[in-house]
């Protein structure tokens, strides 16, 4: 074992006996396979033995799943002391504490075993629901307020009230409206959808958006606010790139820059590079200096963001002046050789300027009104419909601790209470839950004998598309968390040794990435420096990381690759569990058809949508037929089921040449039965007759009824091919009652093809299946023996146009909150 490896263990060993101190706050980084889980449920054990109540402890988890595992894992500790075979399964240190814990217990009176509802372990989402429901006025939360799972149609439906504001109403919104739509060409369902995806992430923005911008006054001092942060931004840029070029290079890139602008001048030429034409010293790491920098940059680089390799009269060289030619040819071998500087150029193209024209500021005005209208139309929504989304609840539950001046009686009793937090996977947390934690610790000082213990591995966040933002992690960990008057110092950890992985695993992932991520922390960029790991003692020296090359329009390739893999791992251990881990479901298309071809037996984890089920999507026919005797297309659909099993010939001929009747009005005029063959017309007539009763059954049980009903008199049981397509019908029946109930009985297509996508196939872990499809985000937490990442070279899914694009700067000490519009279009 090496000196470093020696070194990470100890300090890895150090960093675990501190955490257990239950007088202090830390904020811990836990990479992969370090056992984080287990350290939490430690602290906890620790806290229960020194709290005077179980309530003083608060642990915050991001899912179900991991609230109950922790929960599971805390009582089975405190179960098993007194039980020597269940005692010798816990590590020693849990056991040891958990004796200690199950002590408190016992003194204290507080029958933790029989009363387990005691621990505080909650979700985020179940803490927000909680603190908004104990007061119902102040979070504006009606205490019947319930939980909508799928708020889109709401966010498009305030969306679509803000264009009521046109033709009448406050001429003020009315302007700010009409031309957002006239800077998106007047497109309405654009307008629509972008507004409505902005609400979906309005807890991430609504706080930080500037306020009224009515008078002049108020609009100077918010848009000078605004451009400050622009231009600090610029300035981190330029000081970076400034700091990589050696004075000597900058200086004779300037000289070069300057020569080749004056040759371009005079051939009435229009180039960045006509920025540098009065140059005379080289530009400084200051906005002033940003068309400089950018000229100076097109003279270097190509289009493409690479280092020039010859230069010519578009970029102001002459081939006529050879002296010149020579010595920007020397420069440009001379900035070849600098590392890393090409790249740091390059990003100074994409550098906003560092104010805002007046046609930018003009919209970027109408787009923070049309905002703060938006958010309250959905207020209206949500208290029309009774319901509410997971955002609005974790704005109620900040809003129902009180101010700072003014707290609420919730929070004080939160705060008479609450002496120790513990956050897990805090990595992936929002600038909302940051929020509501600020709140609920508001008042802890240093040494009060309250503690912060917080848990995450910025490593590892994944979660931006969910507003998650790792440097929330980084700047908390460097300043506390708190305002300048009450902030709760953190004491950093950082946990070394790895105990899933084998050596050679852990000594990749150190070499590689190592390579990968920056050495420092860079917060504004969602940076993280790399920190390493080593494995636990005694690990076996055995796997490794290995590549397979393959083309990337080579699919069927990677395919087989991935199969021969798969069967070679289970001849040489039959027992080994194995992963196939894909960026997107649709990666995995050509490996089920693989594997099925090749008679492996597998289970996929949130793979299959129940709207791509056949048995499904025959069940939803009959609900949008008995709901519209109009829509030809299910009506058709329910005929060609195969309960009915009409051919495609025969659906042509019963309807093929009269566009004008329904399917309906033709399968009740006995011509078009007679001259069906006597088979088909059988069939026919017995659906037609379970689709007139489910007709009148809407009327006296509802749709979700009727159509379960109707599905019953089809026989349509009886075309499943097993149980599990059973309960997928179950579940699809079960979505379109609640699509029906929340649309008050109304079948709303859009919402219930929503609902359908998010729920999947159903898959039952059996013993004898070793081979598991997921999803990358899917796997995150679990553990196989072998793991196939295929389709690297595919993109992920980017994200989609924005209504306005917002960042902060982790500089407290000035204005750093960044905006822009949309871009125009048309």
């Amino acid at each position: 074992m090496t000196d470093v490896a020696d070194a990470l263990h100890a300090e890895d060993a150090a960093a675990r006996a501190r955490a257990l101190d239950v007088t202090a706050s830390f904020i811990v980084q836990a990479p992969a396979g370090s056992g984080k889980t287990e350290l939490l449920i430690q602290r906890f054990l620790a806290l229960l033995s020194v709290v005077p109540q179980p309530e003083c402890v608060l642990a915050i988890t991001f899912t179900r799943k991991a609230a109950a595992e922790m929960r599971h894992r805390i009582l089975a500790a405190l179960q098993s002391i007194g039980d020597p075979v269940r005692e010798a399964r816990l590590q020693p240190g849990t056991r040891a504490l958990a004796a200690r814990a199950l002590e408190a217990n016992a003194e204290r009176h507080w029958d933790l075993l029989g009363n387990p509802s005691r621990l505080r372990l909650h979700t985020i989402d179940a803490l927000n629901q909680s603190l908004a429901r104990r007061m119902p006025v102040l979070s504006r939360l009606g205490a019947a307020m319930a939980i909508e799972e799928d708020p889109q149609q709401l966010y498009e439906m305030a969306a679509e009230r803000l264009l009521e504001h046109l033709p009448a109403g406050n001429a003020r919104y009315a302007e700010a409206v009409g031309l957002l739509l006239e800077h998106l060409d007047n497109n309405v369902q654009s307008f629509v959808a972008l507004v409505a995806e902005m609400l979906t992430r309005r807890e991430a923005w609504l706080p930080e958006l500037p306020g009224d911008v009515g008078d002049d006054t108020s609009e100077m001092e918010i848009r000078a606010s605004l451009e400050s942060a622009r231009i600090a931004i610029v300035c981190n840029r330029l000081a970076d790139l400034h700091g990589s070029m050696a004075p000597s290079l900058l200086r004779e890139a300037t000289a070069v820059a300057a020569i080749a602008a004056s040759h371009l001048n005079a051939l009435g030429a229009d180039s960045p590079i006509l920025a540098a034409l009065h140059a005379t010293t080289p530009p400084k790491p200051a906005a002033a200096d940003l068309a400089l920098w950018n000229a100076i940059a097109e003279l270097l680089l190509t289009q493409k963001g690479e280092s020039r390799r010859q230069l010519n009269i578009r970029q102001g060289v002459p081939p006529d002046q050879p002296a010149f030619k020579a010595r920007a040819h020397a420069l440009l071998e001379e900035f070849a050789r600098v590392e890393h500087s090409h790249a740091r150029l390059e990003s100074v193209r994409a550098l906003p300027p560092a104010t805002y024209s007046d046609a930018e500021w003009r919209v970027l005005k109408a787009q923070f009104l049309v905002l703060r209208l938006a958010a309250a139309e959905l207020q209206l929504v949500f208290a029309e419909r009774g319901v509410a989304d997971y955002p609005q609840f974790a704005t109620a539950a900040v809003q129902s601790l009180g101010t700072d001046d003014e707290p609420t009686d919730v929070a004080l009793a939160f705060d008479a209470t609450l002496s120790h937090v513990l956050v897990d996977e805090f990595q992936d947390t929002s600038e909302a839950q940051v929020r509501l934690l600020r709140r609920l610790t508001r008042g802890w000082q240093q040494g009060d004998g309250r503690t912060l213990f917080l848990v995450g591995d910025p490593m590892q966040s994944i979660y931006r598309f969910r507003n998650a933002e790792v440097g929330l992690f980084l700047n908390v960990r460097e300043d506390g968390l708190g305002d300048v008057h009450s902030r709760v110092k953190l004491e950093r950890l950082t946990l070394r040794v790895n105990f899933r992985s084998t050596e050679p695993i852990v000594e990749w992932v150190n070499d590689c990435f190592s390579r990968v991520l920056p050495a420092a922390d860079q917060p504004l960029l969602g940076a993280v420096a790399f920190e390493p790991s080593v494995s636990r003692p005694g690990t076996p020296c055995e796997g490794g990381v290995r590549v397979h090359a393959i083309s990337s329009e080579a699919s069927e390739a990677e395919a087989e690759c991935v199969v021969e893999i798969v069967r070679s791992s289970l001849a040489e251990d039959e027992q080994s569990r194995i992963a196939v881990l894909v960026q997107g479901r649709s990666h995995l298309l050509g490996i089920v058809s693989a594997l099925q071809r090749h008679g492996i037996a597998f289970q996929a984890t949130d793979i299959d949508p129940l709207n791509g089920r056949p048995a499904v999507n025959d069940v939803m026919s009959i609900a949008r037929a008995l709901a519209n005797p109009a829509d030809r297309t299910a009506w058709l659909a329910v005929l060609r089921a195969p309960w009915c099993g009409l051919t495609l010939v025969e659906l042509h001929a019963l309807a093929g040449h009269d566009d004008r009747s329904t399917v309906l009005q033709l399968l009740r005029d006995p011509q078009r039965q007679s001259a069906m063959p006597d088979a088909s017309r059988v069939r026919l007539r017995r659906t037609l007759a379970a689709l007139e009763t489910g007709l009148m059954e809407v009327r006296r049980f509802g749709l979700r009824d009727a159509v379960e009903r109707c599905w019953h008199a089809l026989a349509g049981p009886a075309t499943l091919q097993d149980a599990r397509e059973l309960d997928e019908v179950r579940a699809g029946l079960d979505a379109l009652a609640n699509v029906l109930q929340r649309s008050r009985g109304r079948l709303d297509l859009q919402s219930l093809e929503r609902a359908l996508g998010r729920l999947y196939a159903t898959t039952t872990a059996q013993a004898g299946i070793r081979v598991e499809l997921l999803t990358i985000h899917k796997s995150k937490g679990l553990q196989f023996d072998v793991v196939i990442v295929p389709g690297l070279d595919r993109r992920g899914a980017r994200d989609g146009k924005r209504l306005l694009q917002w960042t902060k700067l982790p500089d407290r000490s000035h204005d750093n909150l960044v905006v822009a519009p949309v871009a125009p279009s048309g």
